[in-house]
């Protein structure tokens, strides 16, 4: 239906008279953009573009406005919506991938390896020590998604916004009504200027073209936004994720736990608690079963030569009836700190330094580093054997003097010497017979079976006695 200014009173033949003679010309706000029509002024130059203009009927409106491609400005300031909305969402992108980047923690294998297989290495170089603990207690800190990042996603949200409202709006009339008061409201904009701008729009073949352009962009532009958003909630939850992988990687290699607790037998430092730990009850369990193994021995005097050179003394060796046994003893116990070499114990301080754990260290003191030797099980009391042994052996020969002495020999000069002077006339006794064929007819040779007996008996009684024969062989 026609547009008619309120304010006009006039009929429709009374405003065309005077329509007649008026200078009729279609203006094109300066400030705005929005479609003007000629004013009722009488000349040119008094005349201002306020409104759409005086026409009687909007034929004539669209008519006179129709080459002023009006469609075509507001669909460029739609597309210039979804052009901002694509500026802003690509320089979000940029700042948001910056900023999830700096906290983003990546494996460094090589470095932790280099940790793990030479941490006093690494822990005397500031930068390799402080580079592993990042990897140690790698924390993501950075956003997720755009959502955790406020400033950013109020930015994409408004600017998208914007431009799918827009978009939206050329659809519909109540929507074009809204983009000119949009793009062209002013105060003197009034409500009949719009209607005849809008039917200036919906009636303009060009303008409806250049609309269904922007929507198409549009929708081109929601696509971009839903893969921006998938992409950028992926970049953050991948980051953090990598990060945390990078601490759980780094924590394993070393044998800790997310607490710092360190687990037994995993990793370089759990392993080598473990090693240590079986090492040491293996140890102490072949102490105690040397010892026994070598009290059964010493029982029935046939130690092996293992033995023998444990307790620093030769086969052959003649006790005299001691007990050796009592003068062994367990060699000093096995601990975590004597059963370690030096190489371990430093390799256990800078891996618990690198773990930022030192109060988790299993041995208590260094200096016993290396001090147990597991082919050393027991020891001899050597000095205290031998003036045991030596005891036996003065009580025997002076034994042997005495019933020398008796068996008739004179003047012996020690107990050793009668005992060989003793033995040996027995024995040239012994082979003086044998060589006589008329032996058992020599009443002599009875005398001497006799008193060679006798002199055996007392020979093998003293030796009972002593512990003569009690040989380790």
């Amino acid at each position: 239906m026609p547009y008619i200014y309120e304010d006009e009173q006039k009929d429709e033949k009374e405003q065309s008279e005077q329509q007649i003679g008026a200078t009729n010309q279609v203006v094109i706000s300066q400030s705005q953009g929005s479609s003007v029509n000629p004013g009722n002024s009488k000349s040119n130059a008094q005349q201002t573009p306020t409104s759409s203009g005086s026409y009687v009927n909007s034929g004539d409106y669209l008519k006179a406005n129709q080459n002023q491609q009006f469609g075509k400005q507001v669909a460029g300031n739609v597309q210039g919506e979804i052009d901002n909305s694509r500026t802003v969402q690509n320089q979000v992108k940029q700042d948001f991938t910056q900023e999830v980047d700096k906290s983003r923690v990546q494996y460094n294998p090589e470095l932790v390896q280099k940790a793990v297989s030479t941490p006093t290495n690494v822990i005397s170089s500031p930068e390799e020590k402080k580079a592993f603990q990042g990897q140690l207690n790698a924390n993501y800190t950075g956003p997720k998604n755009l959502s955790d990042s406020s400033e950013q996603f109020t930015q994409v949200q408004n600017s998208y916004s914007d431009a799918k409202d827009a978009s939206h709006a050329t659809k519909s009339e109540d929507g074009r009504f809204g983009l000119l008061d949009r793009y062209y409201k002013r105060p003197d904009y009034n409500q009949g200027q719009k209607t005849l701008d809008n039917l200036l729009l919906q009636n303009d073949q060009s303008a409806r073209n250049q609309f269904s352009k922007v929507q198409t962009e549009q929708e081109k532009h929601a696509s971009e936004y839903g893969d921006l958003m998938g992409f950028l909630s992926d970049y953050g939850t991948n980051a953090a994720t990598e990060t945390l992988d990078t601490r759980s990687q780094a924590r394993a290699a070393l044998g800790l736990d997310d607490a710092g607790n360190i687990t037994a037998g995993q990793g370089a430092i759990g392993s080598l608690q473990q090693d240590l730990k079986d090492r040491f009850f293996g140890y102490s369990n072949e102490q105690k079963q040397a010892y026994s193994d070598l009290l059964a021995s010493l029982e029935t005097g046939d130690i092996s030569p293992e033995q023998a050179s444990q307790l620093g003394i030769n086969e052959g060796y003649r006790t005299y009836g001691v007990d050796v046994g009592q003068y062994v003893t367990p060699s000093s116990d096995p601990t975590l700190d004597s059963i370690a070499s030096n190489e371990e114990h430093s390799r256990m301080a800078a891996l618990l330094e690198l773990a930022g754990v030192e109060g988790q260290n299993i041995f208590q003191n260094p200096e016993l580093a290396g001090s147990y030797d597991p082919n050393q099980p027991y020891q001899l009391d050597t000095n205290s054997l031998t003036n045991a042994v030596k005891e036996r052996e003065n009580a025997y020969q002076y034994e042997l003097l005495k019933k020398a002495i008796d068996l008739g020999v004179r003047n012996p000069s020690s107990a050793k010497d009668t005992f060989l002077e003793s033995l040996n006339a027995i024995q040239a006794e012994q082979n003086y017979y044998d060589s006589d064929p008329f032996t058992l007819q020599n009443s002599d040779y009875q005398n001497f079976l006799a008193r060679k007996k006798e002199h055996d008996d007392v020979l093998n009684r003293i030796r009972g006695q002593y512990g003569y024969d009690k040989i380790l062989k």
